[in-house]
């Protein structure tokens, strides 16, 4: 299984060659916090992808209901599209809450 800082390197690189939009590469990273630690996402992040996570994070989502996910070319191979829906909602929000405590720490 790839880490996260792997998954994070192919998202940029598919990003660079016009494989994905900015904002599915964002839902993604913001996402990926849910399995891997934001940290050592932040290693292999580049400074203007990490502000846009920070910028997306700053204020996390009160409830997975509010959650409103991006979906495309990464996730077409979908076979239970509403399943998968719910799962990228639950991802975004446990990814969104890590990278906030681990970008906004309680001062």
């Amino acid at each position: 299984m790839p880490s996260g800082a792997d998954t994070v390197r192919k998202l940029i690189r598919g990003f660079d060659k016009g494989m994905y939009s900015r904002m599915e590469v964002l839902s993604r990273l913001v996402e990926e916090a849910s399995t891997s630690r934001p940290a050592d996402l932040a290693g292999a992040l580049p400074a203007n992808w990490l502000a846009e996570v920070r910028t997306a994070t700053a204020k996390p989502p009160s409830s997975i209901d509010d959650v409103c996910i991006v979906s495309g070319a990464i996730y077409r191979n979908a076979a239970e599209h509403e399943a998968h829906k719910a799962e990228m909602r639950r991802a975004w929000f446990e990814g969104a809450w890590n990278w906030h405590r681990f970008l906004e720490p309680e001062k």
